[in-house]
């Protein structure tokens, strides 16, 4: 079992990176989540067989058709267990006073800044 942070940067957001990147792990039998931070590049953490996250990470190498991937930095981290599930944090809607800014987000970190729903897989 394998388990790693990554930061995406480049064209990764309003491109469906986040959907793309979940539907792979879920295709690979990968867990984790990931989600859009405010300063445009993407986070995840994802948790597997070697032989999968690697693969999944080669796939988000080349991002999906819209993105343009600059850079993938992978730290490894502790095994977290993911079983797919989250627990469900709220935060208010206000920031950027935009009536469709964030308001839900699942899993580990989630005081962090970030912008969209954490996609959990």
């Amino acid at each position: 079992m394998r388990a790693i942070d990554v930061i995406v940067s480049g064209r990764v957001q309003a491109v469906g990176f986040r959907a793309f990147t979940r539907r792979n792990a879920v295709m690979l039998g990968v867990r984790g989540y990931v989600e859009n931070l405010d300063d445009g590049r993407v986070h995840a953490v994802f948790e597997g067989d070697d032989h999968q996250v690697e693969k999944l990470l080669e796939m988000i190498r080349q991002g999906p058709r819209m993105a343009q991937v600059r850079d993938v930095r992978v730290k490894p981290v502790e095994r977290a267990g993911f079983d797919g599930t989250g627990e469900l944090f709220q935060r208010p809607a206000e920031r950027r006073g935009d009536a469709f800014a964030p308001g839900y987000f699942f899993g580990l970190h989630a005081q962090e800044e970030h912008v969209g729903p954490r996609l959990i897989f």
